[in-house]
Parts: C-alpha cells; sequence; structure tokens
C-alpha cells in the first residue's frame, strides 16, 4: 500500500506585485520490492518522506525564486551484491532495477524567467 496527499498554500506578501506559494507533500508507503521477475533485488522498507518548497515571484509571473527541499526523510533503498554500476552514476541489475542520485535528501535553489 502507499498514502501521498499534497498541499499548496498561497500565501500573502508584504510587497505589492508579488505573490508567493508554499507546497508540501508526504507519502508513506508498505516496504516493497522494485523488480518487474519479484526477486529481491532492490527493495523498500516501510517508509515515509516529506518534500517542502517555497516559491516568490512577481504577480505577472514574469520570475519565480523557488527554495525547495527534497526527499527530507532521506528513505533508502536496500540493494544487493547483484547490482552494478552503470552510466551516469546509476545502480542497476540484470532485471532493470534502477536507483539514482535523485532518491537522496537534496536541498536547492531555483530561478526561471519567462519571457513573453
Amino acid at each position: 500500500w502507499s498514502y501521498t496527499t499534497a498541499a499548496n498554500w498561497e500565501l500573502p506578501t508584504i510587497l505589492d506585485g508579488y505573490r508567493s506559494n508554499f507546497n508540501a507533500s508526504f507519502r508513506a508507503s508498505d516496504g516493497y520490492i522494485d523488480n518487474r521477475n519479484f526477486v529481491k533485488t532492490v527493495s523498500f522498507d516501510d517508509a515515509e518522506d516529506l518534500n517542502l518548497s517555497y516559491e516568490i515571484g512577481d504577480v505577472d509571473e514574469n520570475w519565480t525564486v523557488t527554495f525547495f527541499a527534497r526527499n527530507l526523510f532521506e528513505v533508502r533503498p536496500t540493494l544487493f551484491q547483484e547490482l552494478k554500476l552503470v552510466g551516469g552514476g546509476m545502480l542497476s541489475s540484470s532485471d532493470g532495477a534502477e536507483v539514482g542520485p535523485d532518491g537522496f535528501k537534496s536541498y536547492g535553489v531555483s530561478f526561471q524567467v519567462n519571457f513573453k
């Protein structure tokens, strides 16, 4: 089983002409095996995860700055010996299960400009 919920709040700003949003998503899941052949190559234990972001920009959406934190509880798979490294630092098995760096905790800032 898996349960996912998300919420997006538009927040007031003290500056005229600006808007801001706060977004949070939460996921909880039972343990599972990430494999089409049901061979225990890559498995995940019971887990919870949280993603957060805060965005501010002008009301015309010409630009935005987003601060984000992903995979805060750092849900990590259990990798077994038969896995091998493939291009791009991905872990892979012969049956196609892959785990990459996007599956780990990350923080950052994103800037977007829209040309109209």
